[in-house]
């Protein structure tokens, strides 16, 4: 089923590399599948950017426990904790924010450059 789905998913289900042998445990991915299916309605599912809200939110616990650490207890945060505090979902009008208002501009200025050399 790995090879199959690595046709077109490669970097998630490579069966060559180490990483995509590293899989939840049966009980606790019929868990996941229970709570996708029952706690999302269908509507919700239609959403663009549902699959970016659950993983904003699936790491949670692991993100308010390193802030915790780092605030409240004055701990430093370790090297494992960097992807629990900083991985977070972007929705797509601030991507787009973003991308106008940097690639976006130099694309406008390259253009007009383009548009005098062409006169």
């Amino acid at each position: 089923m790995f090879n199959e789905i690595s046709e077109e998913i490669k970097i998630l289900f490579n069966t060559e590399d180490e990483y995509s042998f590293i899989t939840p445990s049966s009980a606790s991915l019929l868990k996941v599948i229970e709570l996708l299916c029952t706690n999302i309605d269908e509507d919700s599912w239609r959403q663009d950017e549902i699959i970016g809200w659950i993983y904003q939110y699936f790491n949670d616990k692991e993100k308010d426990d390193v802030f915790d650490r780092l605030y409240n207890k004055k701990q430093k945060i370790k090297v494992e904790d960097i992807p629990a505090a900083t991985q977070l979902f972007t929705p797509d009008w601030i991507v787009d924010w973003i991308v106008d208002n940097s690639l976006g501009s130099l694309w406008d200025e390259i253009n007009k450059v383009n548009e005098k050399i062409k006169r």
